[in-house]
């Protein structure tokens, strides 16, 4: 924004205008990335109900600094979860990284596109969504901490609906756990989810 009109509300004002938008074409929430030291910025967002979710390092293309991820939920209230059928977690050993940590990126999955099994210099593999990721080949990076545990679940458990990416969801069951399980397995009701995404 030009310098002569800054400080009159007009940026919090357009964003106040687009969300209603963003909700109308079926979005849970919008995120908004911003540098850390953008005060102006920050309290555009937070005046518009931003919460922010995540510190996280830019991919190489945009400079590689630090920013910060604000999300604006759309809807009020929790998604509530039940699940419709059972699932056993696959990988007792999951893959997990940081921001800007080196991700080797094997094969992308096809039942699930989106997804590519991935190598860490742990040793540890598993799926990571594209969305976690700077490049979908070769050695990239992580743009954001991941972890790709999963759940052991029954028929009939319950929980709220954390992250949902690509034919998966996060879920936090009433017990507490968190971890994902297909999205085929799940019934969801309620309103929408305003915590930090996660990965498979």
């Amino acid at each position: 924004m030009v310098p002569w009109k800054q400080r009159l509300g007009y940026a919090k004002s357009a964003l106040r205008l687009i969300l209603p938008e963003a909700k109308a074409a079926g979005l849970p929430y919008v995120e908004i990335t911003t540098d850390p030291d953008n005060l102006a910025s920050r309290r555009v967002i937070e005046a518009n109900g931003g919460v922010l979710v995540e510190h996280f390092i830019k991919p190489q293309q945009f400079g590689g600094k630090p920013g910060l991820r604000f999300r604006i939920a759309l809807h009020d209230g929790a998604t509530l979860v039940t699940v419709t059928k059972a699932y056993t977690a696959q990988y007792p050993d999951p893959i997990c990284f940081d921001a800007g940590e080196t991700v080797q990126v094997d094969r992308g999955d096809a039942e699930y596109p989106g997804w590519y099994w991935c190598r860490v210099a742990s040793g540890k593999e598993g799926w990571v969504h594209r969305s976690f990721l700077a490049a979908g080949e070769g050695t990239t990076t992580g743009v954001r901490a991941y972890s790709a545990r999963e759940l052991t679940v029954a028929r009939g458990e319950r929980g709220t609906l954390l992250d949902s990416l690509a034919g998966w969801v996060r879920i936090r069951l009433d017990t507490g756990d968190e971890g994902w399980i297909p999205e085929s397995h799940v019934s969801l009701s309620g309103g929408d989810f305003s915590s930090p995404p996660g990965a498979r």
